[in-house]
Formats: structure tokens, C-alpha cells, sequence
């Protein structure tokens, strides 16, 4: 029995079966990209800027304790040099409490890294060259107290400053990876967004023509 042939009542059913199909296809659709989206979202709100702020903060801080510690060496006035010696100390407790912000947002509710392999290599290389420039700092310290400031100006410019270039350039790569990685999250919520409205207009003009072809039917 061809369509036209069908009583308006069941006209009427089969119509509304198949509007109903097509909404809750539709609606199941787009919740499923509305949950990708919310994820992307999440992604880069709750984990990739919280990332980039923590580590700038650190590069910030590793660089500002550097400048402090050449400050230090050519500071004669027993005075100045204590307001530095407490503003390293602060700086150290800051790139301290800034490793364990990164670390905190870098590891699941159930202890696994979120860190792809090559941010965890990053980290990882970050981590041992920075404890290596605190024991250059220590050196640092023991020379200026006991008034060998040429070496320890000699110590800052040489092992100390390539420890620290290299950290350094961990970090920026660090940012640049969670910054990519961020803009790719970005740009699948983007994808998932257009996925799911494409779908709900289609969806409009599919009900609208059938509603048509059951009236005219």
C-alpha cells in the first residue's frame, strides 16, 4: 500500500513517527556534540590556561631570582643586600608553589598525568636542570658570604647561566606545546558547535518538508 492510499488518521501516525525519528536522532545528535564541546571547553578553561599561567609564573619568577642574584653580588650596603636575600627567598617559595600548581592540574582526580609525552619530557628536563641551578644558587650564596663576589659574578655567568637558558627554553616550549594543545581543543569545540547547529537546521527543514509531503499526501 503505496502512502497516498493511507486514511488521513494514519497518514497522520506514520508522519508524526517519522517527525518524532527525526527529533530524537537530531536531539541525541547534537547533545553528544554539546557534550564533546563542553569538554573541549573544559579543557582549556579548567586545564591548558591554568598550565600557561603557572608556568609563565615560574618563568617569570626563575628570571626575576636571577636578576636578584646579579643585583646581589654588586650590592656593598649590608642593608640592601638582606632586602634581596628575602626577596630570592620569596621568589624561590613562589617557582616552589608554582611547580605544585602545574603538577596539581597535570594529574587526575584518580593520580594519572594528563601530560602527553612530550610535556612530560619537558617537565621532567625542567625539573632536574632547576635543581641544578639551586645548587649553583647555593654556591652563589656561600661565595658572596664569604666576599668572593668575582666568583661568584664567574659562577652566575658560566655553569649557572647555561643551566638557566636551558630551563628557560623548557619552559617557553612548555607554554607553546599547552598553547597548541589549547588552540586544538578550541578548535574541536569550534568543529562540535557547527556539527551541532548544521544538524538542528537541517533538522528544521526536514520536519518542514515533511509536514508538506504528509499534508499534500
Amino acid at each position: 500500500m503505496r502512502f497516498r492510499d493511507l486514511s488521513l488518521g494514519n497518514k497522520q501516525r506514520v508522519g508524526f513517527a517519522i517527525i518524532l525519528a527525526i527529533m530524537v536522532g537530531g536531539n541525541a545528535f547534537t547533545l553528544n556534540e554539546m557534550a564533546g564541546l563542553k569538554s573541549g571547553l573544559d579543557d582549556v578553561t579548567a586545564n591548558r590556561l591554568p598550565v600557561v599561567i603557572a608556568i609563565g609564573e615560574i618563568n617569570l619568577n626563575t628570571t626575576l631570582l636571577r636578576l636578584n642574584q646579579l643585583q646581589y653580588t654588586f650590592t656593598t650596603e649590608e642593608a640592601g643586600r638582606d632586602v634581596l636575600a628575602e626577596a630570592m627567598i620569596a621568589l624561590i617559595d613562589k617557582i616552589g608553589e608554582g611547580v605544585d600548581t602545574y603538577e596539581a592540574i597535570t594529574v587526575s582526580s584518580d593520580g594519572l598525568s594528563l601530560k602527553s609525552q612530550a610535556e612530560s619530557t619537558l617537565y621532567d628536563g625542567f625539573i632536574d636542570k632547576w635543581e641544578a641551578y639551586q645548587d649553583y644558587s647555593l654556591s652563589f650564596y656561600e661565595l658572596t658570604q664569604t666576599g668572593k663576589n668575582a666568583e661568584a659574578v664567574a659562577l652566575l655567568n658560566g655553569e649557572a647561566r647555561d643551566v638557566f637558558n636551558n630551563f628557560s627554553s623548557d619552559l617557553i616550549s612548555l607554554v607553546q606545546l599547552n598553547q597548541a594543545d589549547a588552540l586544538n581543543a578550541a578548535a574541536q569545540a569550534g568543529e562540535s558547535f557547527q556539527a551541532a547547529r548544521n544538524v538542528a537546521l537541517l533538522q528544521v527543514v526536514v520536519t518542514f518538508l515533511l509536514s508538506i509531503v504528509i499534508v499534500m499526501g
